[in-house]
């Protein structure tokens, strides 16, 4: 909470701990967090419709899936993050590269978990469920501009163009390769044995 109603401060006591365990720590419980919302999802349409429940052990598969994704793509990330500041002249190390996603990466997880309970609430659900992903999300990714800027010690401009290298590197990549990747999905196994996946 301390991130949210005092970021100066917290980012002052990160700097100082400067835990990389903890911030490990911290991208591994975003990761859970991300995977139980998956299986709250999932059950929530599983109750829903009736066909969906040949679709769970499927969802089993995906809440793995996102933890493995978001803990390992957080340790990438992270990396990356160190790699483009200090290229554009920053001091920092591992740490402040992955300090920098595993807290935002923490704040959408809550964000996601609240979004997939209050989704149960009938007729203003999905409502509540946007107004607290827009808020949080919206705390996350000033978070992650907030974070770079103060652990790598530098101006507000170095810090939004290394936000902008890193996310636009992903978004590049990422609709590079993403038709391949849904491609070779149907040739897993385990997914194409899922009713209506293949």
């Amino acid at each position: 909470m301390k991130l949210i109603t005092k970021p100066g401060d917290a980012l002052k006591a990160m700097k100082k701990e400067k835990n990389l365990n903890k911030s490990i720590g911290i991208l591994a419980i975003a990761g859970i967090l991300f995977g139980i919302s998956v299986l709250i999802s999932g059950t929530s349409l599983a109750n829903l419709v009736p066909q969906v429940q040949a679709w769970m052990t499927g969802t089993y598969w995906a809440a793995l899936i996102t933890f493995l994704f978001v803990f390992v793509g957080g340790l990438f990330l992270g990396w990356l993050v160190k790699i483009v500041m200090t290229t554009l002249g920053c001091k920092g190390t591992y740490f402040e590269g992955l300090t920098a996603i595993a807290y935002p990466a923490f704040m959408l997880s809550v964000a996601g978990i609240i979004s997939a309970l209050v989704n149960y609430i009938p007729y203003v659900g999905s409502i509540l469920a946007f107004l607290v992903t827009v808020v949080l999300a919206c705390v996350a990714f000033a978070l992650t501009y907030r974070t770079i800027k103060e652990l790598f010690g530098t101006d507000v401009i170095t810090a939004f163009i290394g936000v902008l290298i890193v996310w636009s590197a992903v978004a590049a990549a990422g609709a590079a390769t993403i038709p391949g990747i849904m491609l070779a999905v149907g040739k897993i196994p385990f997914i194409a044995k899922v009713p209506g996946l293949v």
